[in-house]
C-alpha cells in the first residue's frame, strides 16, 4: 500500500499540469488502457487521453480554414 496515495493523487495532478488534462480523464484512461493492453497500454494511456481532444479541434480548425480560401480554382 505504499506509493498508492502518491500515484493515485499526485500523478493525475501533475500530468493536469504538463499536457493539460483533467485528473479524473487521466484515471480512466490509465485503468481502461492497462485493462485493455496491460502495462504498456497504462504508459501509452497519458499521451493518447491528451491527443483525443486535440484531433477533433485541429479537424474542424483545418476545415475552417480551407472553407475560408473558397474552393480551389478549377478549368473552366
Amino acid at each position: 500500500m505504499d506509493g498508492q496515495p502518491e500515484r493515485d493523487v499526485l500523478a493525475p495532478l501533475i500530468f493536469r499540469r504538463k499536457v493539460h488534462v483533467h485528473p479524473p480523464r487521466i484515471l480512466l484512461a490509465v485503468l481502461f488502457c492497462a485493462e485493455l493492453a496491460g502495462i504498456v497500454g497504462a504508459v501509452v494511456a497519458v499521451p493518447v487521453a491528451a491527443t483525443i481532444p486535440i484531433i477533433p479541434r485541429e479537424v474542424l480548425q483545418f476545415r475552417q480554414e480551407r472553407g475560408a480560401s473558397g474552393p480551389p480554382a478549377g478549368p473552366a
